[in-house]
């Protein structure tokens, strides 16, 4: 009997658990089903707002979503436009960028975001590095490479410009204006270089950056205008004084180093240009520019071998400067080498007539098929293989006048 007895308890504990289980399975399906049918009455309630311009209230319910859903990028994008339809663009932007990365959406906020903060939110080193982020996202968009290429020139950044050309390519993303920029490489000098750095500066008064290219953007205005006066020679004498100014202030600045070498080589100061070299700051990869120059000191020391080695480097690492195929020529010469050297010098000559078309360009990015089919050519003379591939895809579209 007592065994019976406990059989029965069993059965009607186990009939008791199974409603107990089955209940603890329904709560967490029954509370999702509520939050999406929250949601879902958010989502509504934030298109009739929008749709009545009502800002304040569209913050309001947004706001909630986003509480709700974090994860929902139609949630930060209504929120980012009802406090930019109120005049706040550091929130807007803050806003843009909380969009998930993986989302389709995320794409076009932060590519807005950056817009702003290199406009009018004037926070412009943070919109290039909203762009560095969009591009570690979307490697193959071609619209963030092209900004991305454009802003490292106008700051004279060399180094970082030519690399991302160089990358984009490898995604089969470089903008058309991308093969100027690399024949250009050497001195990059633009027309609304100053005023863009100048706006920049506004923003960030304290950034070296924006400081040294807009000087040195200025300074390199003022030394090619073709007419003088009295005024403009006042200018470039102040533009010169400032620049020694941020000589002062930032001692191991590489592009003010570069800068003023260039200088002592055109003026032919080999002493100058020696101890501006002795004052460049080391790098785990030295780059093309410092390693010409390098070339040409050595060469005017009478060190013929070194300063081949030298350009050889430079080349390697940037082989569309006609320049250093130039000075390659010159140091060959001096060898007895005179093949070597007569091979060179063809080279630097097709360069350098390629470049003089590319600097008259009304803009980077309307280069010519008869310009590009050239860059093809003297790409694939000098070694830049991947350049040289890139522009042949280029060439094989319709859309090239």
């Amino acid at each position: 009997m007592s065994g019976n007895r406990r059989k029965l308890s069993l059965i009607i504990l186990s009939a008791v658990f199974v409603p107990v289980v089955a209940g603890f399975m329904f709560v967490p399906g029954w509370l999702e089903s509520r939050r999406l049918a929250q949601v879902a009455n958010l989502e509504q309630q934030c298109t009739a707002l929008a749709a009545e311009a009502d800002w304040a209230g569209l913050e309001l319910v947004s706001r909630q979503w986003t509480e709700l859903d974090p994860q929902a990028a139609d949630a930060w994008l209504n929120l980012a436009e009802a406090v930019q339809q109120q005049g706040r663009l550091v929130e807007t932007i803050t806003y843009l960028l909380q969009v998930p990365q993986q989302d389709p959406k995320a794409r076009h906020a932060f590519l807005y975001a950056s817009e702003m903060q290199l406009g009018e939110a004037r926070q412009p080193s943070a919109g290039i590095e909203t762009l560095a982020l969009l591009r570690t996202m979307a490697p193959a968009a071609e619209q963030v490479r092209s900004k991305l290429i454009s802003l490292f020139a106008m700051t004279l950044q060399r180094e970082r410009m030519i690399e991302e050309i160089r990358d984009a390519i490898r995604y089969r993303a470089e903008p058309p204006e991308a093969y100027v920029y690399l024949m250009i490489a050497d001195h990059l000098s633009f027309t609304n270089g100053f005023q863009l750095n100048t706006q920049w500066l506004a923003a960030e008064p304290d950034s070296e950056l924006f400081a040294v290219a807009r000087s040195l953007q200025l300074a390199d205005t003022l030394r090619k205008l073709e007419k003088t006066s009295p005024e403009t020679e006042i200018q470039r004498e102040a533009a010169e004084r400032e620049l020694e100014t941020l000589r002062t202030r930032y001692p191991q600045n590489r592009t003010l180093i570069l800068a003023a070498l260039r200088a002592a080589i055109d003026e032919e100061d080999i002493d100058r240009a020696g101890q501006l070299l002795n004052t460049l700051p080391e790098t785990l990869q030295p780059d093309s520019l410092s390693l010409r120059y390098s070339g040409w000191h050595l060469m005017k020391t009478g060190k013929a071998a070194a300063a081949e080695q030298a350009y050889l480097q430079s080349i390697r690492l940037h082989p569309l400067d006609w320049h250093a195929w130039h000075e390659l020529a010159i140091v060959l010469r001096q060898q007895a080498r005179l093949t070597d050297a007569e091979a060179a010098a063809e080279l630097a000559i097709i360069g350098k007539e390629i470049r003089k078309d590319c600097m008259a360009l009304p803009d980077a990015a309307r280069a010519n098929r008869e310009l590009l089919a050239r860059m093809l050519s003297y790409s694939a003379a000098v070694g830049a293989s991947d350049v040289a591939a890139a522009i042949r895809l280029r060439l094989g579209s319709d859309t090239l006048p």
